[in-house]
């Protein structure tokens, strides 16, 4: 696709974009896991790695566990250890790096491949929204200037945390955002089930399995994400029965700069927060669906999740962030990312520049508030969705 002749100039680096984001983000992602501190939650997916091998004699205990008992199944490890909030698909996926490679190499391998995660989701994002409302000739320059954005965040979180997970849960919910868009509703609802299963607050996506089909269909492709959510838990609480008991019994600590601490005082996250969570965005979603607005969906519940949140860790941000350029392609016509640039200016700046508590937790609570203003005045898109063609009957 050839730019506009008044955007000629920046033709290379629009052409480019998704191989300068990816360089750029390795490059920084590197960097900071190789310098340090780095891999504050690896030791998570250490920790399965050797339970899943039949190791659980050699976990170490850390500041997040005290580790399984010595002879524990690997089907035992929710039940035994509930700290770890994590998918069995992610936990799986980075065993065999947990176990074969030193830590601080692992941690740099894993930071590699999530860094890569931002151009492969700012890339089927862009298809997504030439699918919803056909192609745009401004379109990646705006996509260009949102990966540039999202740098500011993401080569820094992925680098210093290791959650390949919620890596996982963005890459499947934006590849479902394609899928749908051009009507693929089992792609779309196996990627909603592979992002639901990926992390508890995930399963808020399930409804937008709706979105990539029409009519009764809609009711298998919600089953059939359903499915493929609950699939890769079944082993673990089959085999484990106390598992679902342990892991709702587990509560992390509220922060004082959430905004959750706005409104409760307890030391713990309250039981009820989770749930309500996973209410609320799947509410925004089946709204998203009804309206044809899909493409606000990731955007809605990943902002849904930070502004409700008990901590602030800096990889929510970043992931709100690349959801949040979903937001600005759901707009059309924007020329620029809006949206994106908005959010990342006060996750950046404007959460230090406040000096008390319950400032930095009102910041954080308005950044739904963007995404919410972004949804109201979006357009629904008018080629979408399309109708297969009819082919004109043959003369004679």
């Amino acid at each position: 696709m050839r730019l506009s002749p008044g955007l000629g100039r920046a033709e290379f680096l629009v052409r480019n974009r998704f191989v300068l984001i990816g360089l750029l983000s390795t490059a920084l992602a590197v960097r900071t896991a190789w310098q340090g501190p780095s891999g504050f939650d690896y030791t998570f997916f250490r920790l399965a790695a050797l339970v899943f091998a039949g190791r659980p004699e050699d976990v170490a205990p850390s500041l997040f566990f005290a580790g399984p008992a010595s002879d524990a199944s690997p089907l035992e490890l929710y039940q035994q250890v509930p700290t770890v909030q994590i998918g069995p698909v992610p936990l799986t996926v980075v065993a065999p790096l947990a176990l074969w490679l030193p830590q601080q190499v692992a941690v740099v391998v894993i930071a590699v491949l999530c860094a890569l995660a931002l151009p492969l989701c700012l890339h089927m994002l862009e298809r997504a929204a030439d699918a919803y409302h056909g192609p745009d000739a401004h379109r990646p320059l705006v996509v260009l200037a949102a990966g540039a954005v999202c740098l500011l965040l993401w080569p820094t979180a992925v680098g210093r945390y290791v959650h390949p997970d919620d890596v996982l849960l963005l890459v499947a919910a934006c590849a479902a955002l394609l899928a749908a868009g051009r009507q693929r509703w089992i792609a779309c609802a196996v990627l909603l089930g592979i992002a639901a299963g990926a992390k508890p607050w995930g399963a808020a996506l399930l409804p937008l399995a709706m979105a990539g089909t029409t009519g009764a269909k809609r009711i298998a492709a919600l089953g059939l994400a359903g499915v493929v959510a609950i699939l890769p838990w079944l082993p673990f609480v089959l085999g484990a029965p106390g598992t679902v008991s342990a892991l709702s019994q587990f509560h992390i600590f509220v922060g004082q700069t959430s905004p959750l601490s706005l409104v409760w005082s307890g030391g713990q996250v309250p039981p009820w927060l989770r749930p309500i969570q996973v209410g609320l965005g799947g509410f925004a979603v089946v709204l998203t669906v009804l309206r044809r607005r899909p493409l606000l969906a990731v955007a809605l519940v990943v902002a849904i999740r930070v502004s409700t949140e008990g901590q602030d860790y800096d990889y929510y941000f970043a992931v709100l962030a690349v959801a949040a350029v979903s937001a600005d392609l759901a707009v059309r016509g924007r020329r620029f990312p809006w949206t994106t640039t908005i959010l990342v200016l006060l996750i950046h700046d404007a959460r230090w520049l406040v000096s008390e508590n319950w400032q930095v937790a009102y910041v954080q609570a308005s950044l739904v508030l963007v995404i919410v203003a972004t949804a109201v005045l979006s357009p629904p898109p008018r080629r979408w969705p399309r109708r297969p063609a009819v082919a004109a009957p043959r003369p004679g």
